[in-house]
């Protein structure tokens, strides 16, 4: 016990401090989920959310595109 305090045995915190004490669920590694379908980049002079016209892209990277 990290914090010297007594803890259920179904507890996944230390009651003291909440350090975790073992992961959510029981799997180590939590899995994600990828997108299925493929997202179309706007072009320039587009309209997204009804309001907003892009006039140009600022930069991109692997994570994405920036206007």
């Amino acid at each position: 016990m990290k914090c010297h305090h007594e803890n259920p045995d179904d507890t996944y915190y230390y009651g003291k401090c909440a350090t975790q004490i073992r992961p959510l669920g029981g799997d180590i590694f939590p899995k994600t989920m990828t997108v299925g379908t493929a997202f179309k980049v706007p072009g320039k002079g587009s309209v997204f959310a009804g309001k907003y016209k892009i006039i140009g892209e600022l930069g991109k990277g692997g994570m994405g595109v920036v206007f």
